[in-house]
C-alpha cells in the first residue's frame, strides 16, 4: 500500500511538472492545422418546418434536428505578431431527421412526372412518418485567427467558405389503413447545390502538436443551383425553386440552411516565427 501511494504521488508530481512546463512555454504559430469535429445541427429557413406534411405541400422539408461531422486542413499564408491569415479546405456530412406519430393521406409511391399536376391535399391520418435529409459537403475558404494570450496557447478564428453540397433524402409515410406490407417511402435523388458557410471558433492548444476546438457554423446550402422539375422515375428532385407552371403550390423558392454547434481536436504541424 505504501509503495502504491508513493507511486501515485510520483506520477502526480511528474504530471504537474510536465503541465507547468507546457503552460509556461510560448508556442509558435503553426504552418498547418488539421481539425476533426462533430456537432449538433439546427435546421434553418425552409429546411425546418412545423411538420413532415409540409414537404408534400412544398412549404418546407419539415426536419427538426441533426448532427454533423467534418475534417478540415488549414494552411497559414500570412503571419503577423498576434494573428494569422489562413486558407483551408474541408469535407463534412450533415444529417437531419424528424419522426411523427401520424401519417398523411394521399401519399403513396411517387409517380413519374411528380409534382406536375399533383395538387391534392395531404391531411393527417393514423400511422407514423419519418423524414431524413442527408447533406455531404466540401468547401474552400479563408479565415483570420487572433491569438489572445502571450503564450499563443489560445486563439479565436473567423472564417468564410464557398461550398458545394449534395442533398438527398427519404420520407416514410406508413398509414394503418394500407394493406401493403412494405412501408411506403418517397426518395429524393441526389441534387448538387452551391452555397457558403460562416465559422467562428475558439482554439486551445494543450501541447505543441495537439489542441481542442469549440465553435459555431452557419451554412446556406442552396444559394446557387435551385431547380424544380418533374420526376423521371420513382425518385423525385429536390424541387427547391419557384415553378408554378410545374405545380401551383411551388409559389416560392425554398432555402436550405442550418446552424451548428461543434467541438473537436486540432493537430498542429510546423511552426511560423
Amino acid at each position: 500500500m505504501k509503495r502504491q501511494v508513493i507511486l501515485l504521488i510520483s506520477i502526480l508530481l511528474l504530471v504537474s511538472t510536465a503541465y507547468s512546463q507546457i503552460s509556461s512555454k510560448r508556442f509558435k504559430k503553426p504552418i498547418v492545422m488539421i481539425e476533426t469535429y462533430g456537432g449538433y445541427n439546427f435546421p434553418m429557413h425552409d429546411l425546418a418546418g412545423s411538420e413532415i406534411g409540409e414537404f408534400y405541400d412544398f412549404k418546407s422539408y419539415g426536419v427538426t434536428n441533426g448532427f454533423s461531422a467534418g475534417f478540415t486542413v488549414k494552411f497559414s499564408v500570412a503571419t503577423l505578431d498576434r494573428s494569422q491569415f489562413r486558407v483551408y479546405s474541408n469535407i463534412g456530412y450533415s444529417h437531419f431527421t424528424r419522426s411523427q406519430n401520424n401519417a398523411y393521406s394521399n401519399v403513396g409511391w411517387f409517380q413519374i412526372g411528380w409534382p406536375g399536376n399533383f395538387t391534392q391535399n395531404h391531411p393527417k391520418t393514423s400511422g407514423s412518418s419519418f423524414a431524413r435529409i442527408n447533406i455531404p459537403y466540401a468547401g474552400l475558404g479563408f479565415e483570420y485567427a487572433i491569438f489572445v494570450d502571450p503564450m499563443l496557447k489560445s486563439h479565436f478564428n473567423f472564417g468564410l467558405e464557398i461550398n458545394s453540397s449534395i442533398i438527398f433524402g427519404r420520407y416514410y409515410n406508413d398509414t394503418v389503413n394500407t394493406s401493403d406490407p412494405i412501408e411506403p417511402y418517397q426518395s429524393i435523388k441526389e441534387n448538387l447545390r452551391f452555397g457558403f458557410a460562416l465559422n467562428a471558433a475558439y482554439n486551445y492548444r494543450v501541447a505543441e502538436v495537439f489542441g481542442m476546438i469549440f465553435g459555431f457554423r452557419y451554412t446556406l446550402n442552396n444559394l446557387i443551383g435551385r431547380t424544380s422539375k418533374p420526376a423521371d422515375d420513382s425518385s423525385v428532385y429536390l424541387n427547391d425553386d419557384e415553378n408554378k407552371s410545374l405545380n401551383p403550390k411551388l409559389e416560392s423558392s425554398r432555402i436550405i440552411g442550418s446552424f451548428s454547434i461543434y467541438a473537436g481536436v486540432n493537430f498542429y504541424i510546423g511552426t511560423r516565427k
